[in-house]
């Protein structure tokens, strides 16, 4: 059907008589490079015939069959997005008593099987209907309805349509010669238009491009994907080095869940110092969603807020600090440290919530100039009531964005300006879905926004200059580079894993060999991919890991033939000398141990709590980041349901409650009078719920009182059981001074025992309790609060002694005592130095072997000690500088710390 066409051939043709239509615009944009490079220094210029992607053919189609009136031509053609909506909308309406899992993948698998059964012209026989197809043919004709009463049309409808107007219409066509490009296969319906055009005297053609089986083609088994990535770059970087002017390529599967780790791995083995060098010298071909490129997040945070608070007259703290923190509007630059700060300010302060006022006072005293741009817009968007179609939606959108000062100040470069137009795009594409929302809320109108956004796949052209294209297989296909490296070629990845359509019967996409059907058909595509990567470049480099973590991974059987080329050998002949240190067992490295900061003199004495002696425990260098440079993450925002909220509300009941008992006889009359309890404890229960309860809501603060009132008379009870006793401090402050050291400690309460002794108690309110004979009894022990406070009442208090270190569970799951005591004197329940076998000392051993650990500590942490090792990696389980330490490149051990480190 199709003659052979080459590219000197298509430029000979008469190009005002001739259509190309290609598998996609990429295919097209190297077609017309490729003409392009065809012109000589005789010749200046080229007449280019018109070269467009089939499914912009189709919808200029459209528009032609739109000035006939007989033409089966619907009101509105909705795109691919569209149109799934309409899908997920039939599937919804028919599924009203069956729970679906995931209503969207329903959808998105119902619009690929429609369009198989269109395209491949499939026929189902009645004894192979599977459950599966007699369902999604009601969801089909559901949605096929919903398209009639929308009168709208989709792509694969559409299709049908065109061809059924070309077979019957008179028109005469636009072109006598008719070339595709780029086509592996054509389906039977596309087969059949193009049998139409030949039948009205179209000269059909298929496009060969210029190619060239490698020359020299090497197989590289790399130990595993992260070594062969590394590889792949230093071999791209040897070649731009020796050739400037070249052009290579990395050719990759799953690029998209791996581009964070290829874009570290490029800066690094490229010398990549800011974003315009590596602009400049590679481009990795991953659309990321629009909605996750910086102007366009900037624009819908801002959007969100807006909503937000005009739904609900009031905001998250998180909503206005990711569109304060995203910028792009009046004043982005100069006053991006204040909205930075703002949103540090609602964080560390736990605002639960922000209301209009409040938040304008906020703009006002921090961004005045942003604050002015604010009251405008939301003057504006406020302004718009009631339900409105997308149309007026997108005009009102954008009308608000204008008066905010997006996109700001700062200047706008290639990429911004191409994501830019994307965002324009955007709009005009959300003002065509109004046929099919009609009328919606504004809330309703920006979730709409939101998910196109996420499910409009975007990048921006490459610069001319990049000297490296890092590309999928099927971005690959028909491009030409000076040499190309192929990774990840395992033999799971080449052949893929056969993926039929769910909702169509198996037998028939088999017989009719559809795509991702049967083995036989993934091995076919995969044999002509192959065929393809292979002319891409003289020089191919073919790649596979060894192993990918404990899975054992082999060479695809397509590439198994090729003879592995000796890495080392390799190297030496063409790649850097570094790249052999990749493989080598014993690499020659230096290795600079720094994990001493400067001690910590009386001129310049560090403050804290107890938190700078367990965090030295825990880890050196996250205690000397933490609290000697003052660099912890910033907090996260208040959450309503948090456990410390919940806790702190408890620890204040408890603390006004016990405000009224001197001692344990208090406590036992008290709980005689019932009434007299009550009242306390609803006293007490007030005091603290304005404290820590305000943000609730109403119901939720009544089940926090309820849980309350039956929970503290519970612990009262249990208290009243113990031996004597009489509180000798509440929320007692305590500061403790060590050499260079000043440390602010605040103990929940402090009981004096009938002998006069001391117990430290501090309340535990959340449902976790920490094992204290290991983590007291190892060679750094944690968790030291309470041997804290017990060495510093020791040495700030000394007429007093500690008998006791009480943890006070209160909590439904567990109410009870846990922790370590003299003797049983103080709470039934408590372990006592002789049960804990591996320390066989007294009590006051106990208490001098806290004050050597805790003194270890502290000289550890005035000297400077700040080495990145750790006991156990669950240490770290609430480190706030984590990404400081880097520990995941390191292999966790039990004896992290050397011998002569094991006490402190």
């Amino acid at each position: 059907m199709f003659e052979p066409m080459s590219l000197q051939g298509l430029a000979e043709l008469d190009s005002e008589r001739t259509l190309v239509l290609t598998v996609n615009n990429r295919y097209a944009r190297r077609i017309l490079g490729a003409l392009s490079a065809q012109l000589g220094h005789q010749r200046g210029v080229i007449a280019i015939p018109d070269i467009m992607p089939l499914s912009a053919w189709l919808r200029q189609v459209a528009d032609d069959m739109a000035f006939d009136p007989q033409a089966p031509l619907a009101a509105h053609l909705l795109d691919a997005l569209a149109a799934r909506a309409v899908w997920q909308q039939a599937i919804e309406a028919v599924e009203t008593e069956t729970v679906l899992l995931d209503v969207a993948q329903a959808a998105r698998l119902a619009q690929e099987a429609d369009q198989l059964l269109s395209d491949w012209e499939l026929t189902i026989d009645p004894s192979e209907a599977s459950d599966d197809y007699l369902r999604f043919e009601v969801w089909r004709q559901a949605y096929e309805e919903r398209l009639i009463k929308l009168d709208a049309q989709d792509a694969n409808r559409l299709s049908d349509d065109v061809c059924q107007w070309f077979a019957q219409t008179d028109m005469p066509l636009a072109f006598d010669n008719l070339v595709v490009a780029g086509f592996n296969e054509i389906a039977p319906r596309l087969l059949r238009l193009f049998e139409e055009f030949r039948s009205q005297g179209i000269v059909l053609y298929q496009l060969e491009m210029p190619s060239q089986t490698a020359e020299r083609v090497h197989r590289i088994s790399v130990p595993e994907p992260d070594a062969e990535w590394r590889l792949a770059a230093q071999w791209a970087a040897q070649k731009i080095a020796a050739n400037p002017q070249g052009r290579y390529a990395i050719i990759a599967p799953q690029l998209e869940s791996d581009v964070a780790f290829v874009h570290r791995v490029l800066e690094t083995e490229l010398a990549v110092d800011t974003q315009q060098t590596a602009q400049q010298l590679y481009n990795v071909a991953v659309a990321r969603p629009l909605a996750e490129w910086p102007v366009v997040r900037a624009g819908l945070a801002w959007l969100q807020l807006a909503v937000e608070l005009l739904n609900q007259q009031k905001c998250r703290p998180e909503t206005a600090g990711q569109a304060l923190l995203a910028g792009h509007c009046v004043a982005d630059a100069a006053e991006a440290a204040a909205r930075a700060s703002l949103d540090a300010h609602w964080r560390h302060q736990q605002f639960v919530h922000l209301d209009g006022p409040q938040l304008q006072q906020f703009f006002s005293d921090a961004v005045p100039q942003l604050h002015g741009a604010w009251q405008n817009a939301f003057r504006f968007l406020r302004s718009q009531a009631g339900a409105q179609s997308l149309n007026a939606w997108a005009a009102c959108f954008q009308g608000f964005l204008q008066q905010l000062g997006f996109p700001g100040e700062t200047a706008i470069d290639s990429a911004r300006y191409q994501t830019l137009e994307a965002f324009d795009q955007l709009f005009l594409r959300f003002e065509q879905q109004a046929p099919v929302f009609g009328e919606t809320t504004m809330g309703q109108a920006l979730l709409w926004l939101k998910q196109l956004a996420l499910q409009t796949l975007f990048q921006p052209q490459a610069a001319a200059s990049a000297r490296l294209d890092v590309q999928g297989f099927l971005e690959a296909e028909g491009g030409r580079w000076d040499a190309v490296w192929v990774l990840g070629l395992s033999d799971s990845v080449l052949p893929a894993t056969v993926k039929p359509n769910p909702f169509i019967p198996l037998s028939a996409q088999r017989r009719a060999n559809t795509p991702r059907s049967t083995p036989e058909r993934e091995l076919q595509w995969a044999q002509a991919l192959f065929q393809a990567l292979l002319e891409t470049a003289p020089e191919v480099y073919l790649s596979h890991a060894e192993r990918d973590g404990e899975e054992l991974l082999y060479p695809s059987p397509l590439i198994s033939h090729y003879p592995l080329t000796p890495l080392i050998a390799e190297a030496e002949r063409s790649l850097p000398s570094a790249l052999a240190r990749v493989f080598d067992d014993q690499p020659s490295i230096e290795v600079f141990v720094d994990d001493r900061g400067p001690a910590i003199s009386d001129a310049h004495r560090t403050r804290g709590g107890s938190g700078v002696i367990d965090t030295q425990a825990r880890n050196p260098l996250w205690a000397f980041v933490k609290f000697r440079l003052r660099a912890v993450a910033l907090p996260s925002y208040a959450d309503l349901f948090a456990d410390n909220a919940r806790g702190l509300f408890l620890h204040d009941c408890l603390e006004h409650l016990f405000k009224h008992f001197a001692n344990q006889a208090d406590l036992q009359d008290v709980l005689e009078q019932p009434e007299h309890l009550m009242r306390l404890l609803d006293s007490a229960i007030e005091a603290a719920a304005n404290d820590h309860l305000r943000s609730y809501s109403e119901v939720l603060q009544r089940l926090e009182v309820e849980r309350a009132q039956r929970l503290i008379p519970e612990w009262l009870a249990l208290e009243a059981q113990r031996p004597p006793f009489r509180v000798f401090a509440l929320e007692h402050s305590l500061s403790w001074a060590y050499k260079a050291l000043d440390l602010r400690l605040r103990v929940d309460r402090i009981d004096q025992l009938s002998d006069g002794d001391l117990a430290v108690i501090d309340y535990k309110t959340g449902a976790g309790r920490p094992s204290l004979k290991r983590d007291w009894m190892r060679p750094r022990p944690i968790n030291l609060q309470l041997p804290l406070y017990a060495v510093a009442l020791a040495e700030t208090q000394p007429e007093h002694v500690v008998a006791a270190l009480v943890f006070a569970h209160v909590h439904f799951r567990n109410l009870n005592v846990f922790g370590l005591a003299a003797d049983d004197h103080v709470f039934g329940g408590l372990n006592r130095p002789s049960e804990w076998a591996e320390f066989l000392g007294d009590w006051p051993s106990w208490l001098s072997h806290w004050q050597t650990v805790v003194h270890g500590l502290a000289d550890e942490f005035i000297d400077g000690q700040a080495s990145n090792q750790i006991l156990d990696e669950n240490d770290l389980a609430y480190c706030d500088v984590l990404p400081f330490l880097r520990l995941g490149d390191q292999t966790l051990s039990s004896n992290f710390f050397s011998n002569d480190q094991s006490q402190p």
